[in-house]
């Protein structure tokens, strides 16, 4: 009910030009798209986290038609380091946790439009003895040799964590031990250096920051709406939700910006 109502009243900004209003604001901003899972619609996905790999090809096939700069997040990383502009109209594609449903199939949709993407690992859910408690756990997550071919498809990949632990309720000494120990584990498995983070559950503080910082790491995504500027703090990067709910017009307005206002 509560989509619904949203829904409705979107379409009620849509009506009164809101769009027009959101793109003045977005105009020197760029967007960070956020996937879950790509695959079929499982009974019980009340977040909606799996997007069909049909809905998938037409989120991306609407992107190339109308224009949008698809970028690296470690391209939009450093522009933000110095300072600089991030080209309009500009998208940053990413997914969490690594699940392995028809990955391929997205590297197969990304190669078609010249994209890439970042994938942000959790490091747990790599193991065949990773803990299962939550519905999407019980999902297939990527194996290392998946993870390999993810990176050597000229993707990026980032950590998403050791357990997929909420940071902001552990001791500071498990949150660094958590950072340093899933870092190094994702770098010995991709053969490359992680410096690209997201916050599980999106939550994150002043000592999560700091201690990303100190080990390394260049930007950290979270979970909040909106889109970035190159004034955005790196380490608060905003992403927009995409859900498997959401229909082709529902996506348009998610990247126009409507489901900012929420």
């Amino acid at each position: 009910m509560r989509i619904i109502i949203k829904r409705w009243i979107i379409n009620i900004l849509s009506v009164c030009g809101i769009s027009r209003l959101s793109r003045y604001f977005c105009k020197n901003s760029f967007r960070i798209l956020l996937y879950h899972s790509i695959g079929a619609h499982t009974q019980g996905d009340y977040l909606g986290l799996r997007v069909s790999v049909e809905d998938f090809r037409e989120h991306m096939k609407m992107l190339k038609d109308n224009g949008y700069n698809v970028l690296a997040l470690r391209t939009v990383a450093q522009m933000l380091k110095e300072k600089r502009f991030v080209p309009y109209n500009s998208i940053v594609i990413t997914f969490d946790d690594g699940y392995s449903e028809n990955f391929q199939e997205i590297l197969k949709i990304l190669r078609a439009f010249n994209f890439s993407a970042t994938f942000f690992i959790n490091v747990g859910y790599l193991s065949k003895d990773k803990k299962v408690d939550k519905y999407w756990e019980k999902w297939d997550f990527l194996t290392p040799d998946g993870l390999r071919e993810i990176a050597a498809s000229g993707n990026d990949i980032g950590l998403h964590g050791l357990a997929h632990a909420d940071l902001t309720k552990l001791p500071k000494d498990k949150i660094e031990e958590d950072i340093i120990n899933s870092k190094k584990i994702l770098e010995d498995i991709a053969n490359k250096k992680i410096d690209i983070f997201s916050y599980p559950h999106g939550k994150f503080n002043e000592f999560i920051k700091a201690s990303l910082k100190r080990n390394g790491f260049i930007a950290s995504c979270c979970s909040m709406a909106g889109v970035n500027c190159y004034y955005t703090d790196s380490f608060e990067l905003k992403r927009t939700n995409i859900d498997g709910r959401d229909n082709i017009f529902t996506f348009r307005k998610k990247i126009l910006g409507y489901y900012d206002w929420f």
